[in-house]
């Protein structure tokens, strides 16, 4: 059963300054309702069909355009007049809304609503994992992982069964789907493949579309399942509620591919696209069924419709060459990679070299590797798990429950050694290491360092090792990590500059663990650039050396100016000419260092052509009075599903 309690707050088309204006917190979902034509959901005119979007515009020059959707009664029933469109806004500050519409019902309504800052949030919920209310949209960042918008990079560790997750009866293994999410996240896991759409393919039990089997589901592909879609919702705001990251497949491997395709992306983007956790995958095992060229187009078919740019990857089948078309392609956020039996460090490393040589760097991620088909192959898995993440990779578990009544329990160990390997290596600056198997002397095992400052060397089988520690005055605090269990055995100080040899516990796997010992303050060595031009981004990427890594942020500065304070990037949109002061600190431990600069802003150049559909400083202008929309918002509650 699903439960909603809805708060509606209504508006004048016109008038939205006016008293009772609602107020919504920074990243969180705005839902607005409008009245169109009364309509039948299997009729004719095709109440689908009908196209609204919606342009969301901040104070600055943000605009988003958000496509809306058609939602029957607005309560279950596929027969009504209602159409929403649901929105993540980005900044705080006083945010203007206008529709576009065929439909004269549903054009030109407009109002504005009041965002409020996240500032002091808490980023990190009880179980470790991140609040999607203060650190924001997961975002590609041109980097070997992906970033939270407000927060840190994420370091992925999930699951990829069962893929049919949104199916009602699925609950892999426990009474509800919400007592399956919390389980995930309890271990501290962070991520779930979920499947959209399966007709004809492996299992046959999901999709978006009208219709009790497949037939239907075919007959009916430009009409949605309102009742259905809403459930999904419901449960992809408790995954996001707890922490998970939704990772989103759109088709399965060998799936029936008769459907609409733009209705069907712009459906789901309209209806999903708010989320802040989450990431699309256009097909399981693409080169089954399509060409890459075909896999391109579907890739630029989504990224024109989704305003949020979520990052995008296909998953493949077969050799890692089959992923190759797509590396460099500014389409492609991340891999998802399908790969042979055993360890993948060697497959990793290559890859993390492979996308850092291209045009866009990505991360590279392995979302079906050594698939697991018996809770006995533990050690194989804790094994594999570390070869990716040692390789610079992330990951997702491949299981295969043994009856249809098992589930993540019946793999517990295997699990929590993931969530064990994400949450150690999650404490360490990942973000600026990298796979450097070339400082083994001797030994077999995978390192994963930032010379000088970190690093991490897992061992399958123990044993001794040599390390190379020559390029680096610094003293090191040395430990042994048991993967197994989380318990660690402190080695002691050891000293840069020379080779050293280490022995392991045992024969078992284990971790060695070496970080920088001496602190030393910040000392930023980038230099800003100077000048800018009004309504264009200004950016500057702020780097700065000192142990431990340091964090940034703005003493001084124009206002609507930010800096992410862990990467350092600056960015801003000027709205008026002149000259601006800026102050940037980088700071940690053992001290801090500032930089201080004029940036002069100059006036649009008269020769230089606005682009056609670029925002102006003027709120949309209304055409029409049409009758005022309401604002709705929904607080789901999972019960028994």
């Amino acid at each position: 059963m699903l439960f909603f309690f809805m708060l509606f707050v209504s508006f004048g088309g016109n008038s939205a300054h006016g008293e009772g204006q609602a107020t919504y917190p920074k990243w969180s979902k705005v839902e607005l309702q409008f009245s169109g034509p009364n309509s039948t959901g299997m009729g004719d005119p095709n109440p689908f069909q009908i196209q609204v979007d919606v342009t969301f515009s901040d104070p600055g020059s943000q605009v988003f355009v958000v496509p809306a959707f058609y939602d029957g009664d607005g309560g279950g029933g596929l027969d009504g007049n209602v159409w929403k469109v649901r929105f993540s806004p980005n900044t705080a500050g006083t945010w203007n809304y206008v529709t576009n519409s065929p439909e004269s019902s549903l054009d030109g309504h407009s109002g504005s609503f009041e965002v409020s800052d996240t500032a002091g949030c808490q980023t990190n919920l009880g179980n470790g994992l991140p609040n999607f209310a203060c650190v924001g949209r997961l975002e590609h960042v041109d980097a070997h992982y992906l970033k939270f918008a407000d927060g840190p990079f994420w370091l992925k560790g999930g699951v990829d069964e069962p893929e049919d997750f949104l199916v009602p009866t699925v609950n892999a293994g426990f009474s509800s789907k919400s007592e399956a999410i919390d389980y995930l996240a309890d271990l501290g896991l962070n991520s779930i493949y979920l499947m959209l759409n399966n007709v004809d393919g492996d299992r046959r039990n999901i999709w978006p579309w009208v219709g009790s089997d497949q037939q239907e589901a075919k007959i009916n592909h430009e009409r949605f399942d309102v009742v259905r879609l809403a459930e999904w919702e419901d449960i992809f705001n408790y995954m996001e509620g707890q922490g998970l990251v939704t990772h989103i497949v759109f088709e399965d491997d060998q799936a029936w591919t008769g459907f609409n395709r733009a209705m069907y992306y712009r459906e789901v983007v309209a209806r999903f696209g708010h989320h802040n956790g989450l990431y699309w995958n256009l097909a399981e095992e693409y080169n089954e069924v399509y060409s890459s060229s075909e896999i391109k187009d579907f890739a630029q078919l989504l990224r024109d419709l989704d305003p949020y740019d979520h990052p995008l990857t296909v998953h493949q089948e077969g050799p890692l060459s089959n992923w190759d078309p797509f590396v460099g392609d500014a389409r492609f956020d991340l891999t998802s990679l399908q790969t042979t039996e055993g360890a993948q460090n060697s497959a990793a490393a290559q890859w993390y070299n492979k996308v850092e040589a291209a045009s866009k760097t990505i991360p590279v991620s392995f979302d079906e590797s050594t698939r697991l088909l018996t809770a006995d192959e533990r050690d194989e898995f804790r094994h594999v798990n570390w070869s990716i993440y040692t390789g610079g990779g992330i990951t997702e578990v491949f299981t295969r429950f043994s009856s249809p009544g098992s589930g993540y329990q019946e793999y517990d160990l295997i699990l929590k050694d993931l969530a064990r390997a994400r949450k150690y290596i999650n404490d360490l600056p990942f973000w600026e290491m990298s796979p450097k198997n070339n400082l083994l002397d001797s030994g077999t095992g995978y390192v994963f360092a930032k010379p000088g400052e970190t690093y991490l060397v897992y061992l399958p089988e123990g044993g001794s090792l040599s390390l190379d520690l020559s390029g680096s005055k610094n003293t090191f605090q040395a430990e042994w990590f048991d993967p197994r269990n989380g318990s660690i055995q402190a080695i002691g100080s050891v000293s840069g500059g020379a080779h050293h040899s280490f022995d392991a516990p045992d024969s078992l796997d284990w971790v060695l663990l070496l970080q920088n010992a001496d602190p030393s303050p910040p000392q930023i060595s980038s230099s800003p650039p100077q000048q800018g031009i009004v309504g264009e981004l200004y950016w500057y990427d702020v780097e700065a050396s000192g142990s431990p890594s340091p964090t940034f942020s703005l003493v001084s500065a124009p206002t609507g100016m930010v800096i992410d304070s862990i990467s350092g990037l600056v960015e801003w949109t000027p709205q008026n000419e002149g000259e601006f002061g800026i102050e940037i600190q980088a700071e940690n431990a053992a001290g801090s260092d500032t930089q201080v600069y004029t940036l002069m802003i100059e006036a649009q150049p008269s020769s230089t052509p606005i682009p056609s559909g670029t925002p102006t400083d003027a709120p949309p202008e209304v055409t029409t009075t049409p009758e005022p929309p309401n604002f709705a918002i929904f607080i789901p509650y999972l019960s028994n599903y």
